[in-house]
C-alpha cells in the first residue's frame, strides 16, 4: 500500500516550496525549487536533480473560487481536455475502490512539423485531509495497460495537486499547487523544457475554465 507514502512525498515538495510568497516570488533555493517565472498569474518553480531522468516542475496559483470546487473539478478524469492541450485520449483502466484508479493517458505535441506521442499508465490516489485535498498519480505496471508499440511510454514519479484554503479579503478560495515529476523517454532537451515548463499552466487554464462556468 504506496498510496499514503505516495501523497506524503507529493505533499513534503510542496511543502519545501510553501515559504515562497505567492506575492512576492523570490529566487532563494527553497528545498532545491528555484523560481523560474511567474505566466498567467501562476508561479512556476524547477528543481533539477543530477543523473535523475525525471524533470520536475511545480505551478502554484489562486483560484478565487471555494477549495471544494476546484477540487470536485481535477478529481474528474474527463475535465483534464479543458486544461491539458496535449492530452488526446484517456481512459479509466481499472478502478480499484472508491478514489483510487488506474488512468491511461496518450499525450501528443507537435515542434518543427514533428509530432511526438507518450503514452502514460497512472495509479491515481485521493486523499483528503483537514486544510488539504489532493490528486496523487504515479506509474505502475499492470497488465491491464501494456505499452503500445507505436507510442512510447513515459513515467512519472509521484506527481499531482494539492488544494488547500486560501483567504482574501474575509473571503475562503483556493490556493493550488500541481506538481509533475516526468521522465518523457528520449525526447530532445529543448522540447522537453518546453513541455515541462508550460503543464503548470494547467493551473492557468483550469482557474479560466471555473471562472466561465462557475456560477459562484
Amino acid at each position: 500500500d504506496t498510496q499514503p507514502l505516495t501523497a506524503t512525498l507529493l505533499y513534503s515538495q510542496v511543502f519545501h516550496a510553501s515559504n515562497m510568497d505567492l506575492s512576492n516570488p523570490s529566487v532563494e533555493s527553497t528545498g532545491g525549487w528555484r523560481f523560474q517565472g511567474k505566466e498567467k498569474d501562476v508561479i512556476i518553480l524547477q528543481k533539477r536533480t543530477p543523473d535523475s531522468p525525471f524533470h520536475s516542475f511545480m505551478g502554484k496559483g489562486i483560484i478565487e473560487l471555494p477549495p471544494q470546487e476546484v477540487y470536485d473539478s481535477i478529481r474528474n478524469p474527463q475535465l483534464r481536455f479543458t486544461y491539458d492541450s496535449m492530452l488526446k485520449g484517456l481512459h479509466i483502466v481499472k478502478r480499484i475502490e472508491d478514489g483510487l484508479y488506474i488512468l491511461h493517458l496518450h499525450h501528443e505535441t507537435t515542434q518543427c512539423f514533428i509530432k511526438q506521442s507518450r503514452d502514460f499508465c497512472i495509479l491515481a490516489y485521493e486523499r483528503s485531509e483537514r486544510n488539504k485535498k489532493m490528486l496523487v498519480g504515479m506509474s505502475i505496471d499492470v497488465p491491464e495497460c501494456p505499452p503500445n508499440p507505436s507510442c512510447t511510454r513515459g513515467r512519472i514519479y509521484y506527481s499531482g495537486w494539492v488544494v488547500e484554503p486560501y483567504k482574501i479579503n474575509g473571503k475562503i478560495h483556493t490556493e493550488i499547487t500541481y506538481l509533475l515529476q516526468t521522465d518523457l523517454g528520449g525526447l530532445p532537451s529543448t522540447l522537453v523544457n518546453f513541455i515541462s515548463k508550460r503543464q503548470p499552466l494547467a493551473i492557468a487554464y483550469l482557474r479560466d475554465y471555473l471562472i466561465s462556468t462557475s456560477s459562484k
